[in-house]
């Protein structure tokens, strides 16, 4: 497999302090990024997601809020889509990956789960099919009221989904990174999943570990994300948002962004810097874009969709530092801005 190099932009936030925004090269590919961060009630098969499977019922879609982990890069920024029971599920493609590991970061407040447990998020190739890899599974706790399990399967072989021993909280914000692992040779990729994890650039030890030896079981590819509504009654009902995927660890936890653009600065100009009321925007690609400010707790303070040149209002916020990013379909820029 061919491997390019990318420019990658590392923001380091802890909750007190902005240490410092820089430039570096790495292997490692971000894949892609989605906060949600669209008209609320709307459809995400109406906003660059690929509706696979039940269309038309019981669309998932955007709702207000984000979810919140401290220290996850991700945390508290955009929005959230609802997920039910029976209904429509989607899905979105990614740069194709034959080698390596894939990680998906996200958060889920999960509100419900049946007994029998279903999955709300897998993998498949570039062409999906039915082929439904490293699947995220939610099941009740049948024994202790209020509580469930994570689970995760690499496929559908029977029996083999891994379930947490210990139990979670409904309607408490969790965070999830699920990693898939390509290993040469046949039926014979790992799947793991990290619930909670310590955030670090260390990837830290998994919580489930799962592996399938069934015939058929691994990928010819790894290029898509789908995010499934379980049938009812086992089907979870929860909210998702702040989603990454990333080959690497660190790029998906802790901000190490990646852009096929050689430097940010090509094509991305923020100014007046510092800022005393207005942050004008200057973006010389021709897609449409999200762009929004996020304060150093986390929190995304402004944010608006646009092309070209925008502008974002800074009135009323707290003077400090911020972190401007910059989303297109395919591409994420950061700018560290200082407001006044």
């Amino acid at each position: 497999m061919k491997k390019s190099t990318f420019t990658f932009i590392s923001k380091a936030f802890s909750l007190a302090l902005v240490a410092s925004l820089f430039s570096f090269q790495s292997n490692a590919q971000f894949l892609m990024s989605e906060d949600f961060n669209y008209a609320d009630g709307s459809m995400m098969a109406a906003n660059g997601w690929n509706a696979h499977s039940g269309v038309g019922t019981r669309p998932i879609s955007v709702t207000p809020g984000a979810l919140t982990y401290t220290g996850y890069i991700a945390s508290g920024i955009g929005k959230t889509v609802l997920m039910d029971t029976t209904g429509e599920d989607i899905s979105k493609n990614f740069s194709e990956i034959t080698a390596g590991s894939i990680y998906v970061a996200t958060i889920v407040n999960v509100q419900t789960a049946g007994n029998g447990g279903e999955y709300f998020l897998h993998l498949g190739p570039t062409t999906m099919g039915t082929t439904y890899r490293m699947r995220v599974y939610c099941k009740n706790d049948s024994l202790t009221p209020g509580k469930f399990s994570f689970g995760i399967a690499k496929s559908s072989t029977a029996g083999q989904i891994v379930y947490s021993a210990a139990t979670y909280n409904y309607n408490t914000a969790y965070m999830l990174v699920a990693k898939y692992k390509v290993i040469a040779g046949a039926d014979n990729d790992s799947v793991f999943l990290f619930i909670n994890p310590t955030i670090s650039s260390t990837e830290p030890s998994a919580t489930l570990t799962q592996f399938d030896a069934a015939a058929g079981s691994d990928m010819a590819n790894v290029g898509t994300i789908a995010l499934r509504q379980g049938t009812f009654p086992n089907g979870p009902r929860l909210r998702l948002g702040s989603l990454r995927v990333s080959q690497s660890w660190s790029n998906a936890v802790t901000g190490n962004v990646g852009t096929s653009q050689v430097s940010s600065s090509n094509l991305l100009k923020v100014y007046p810097n510092p800022s005393n009321g207005v942050l004008n925007v200057n973006y010389t690609g021709s897609e449409m874009y999200t762009v929004s400010l996020t304060n150093i707790a986390g929190q995304n303070v402004v944010s608006k969709r646009s092309q070209g040149y925008s502008s974002l209002s800074t009135e009323g916020l707290s003077a400090g530092i911020y972190i401007l990013k910059l989303e297109t379909e395919g591409n994420v820029y950061f700018e560290k801005v200082s407001v006044k």
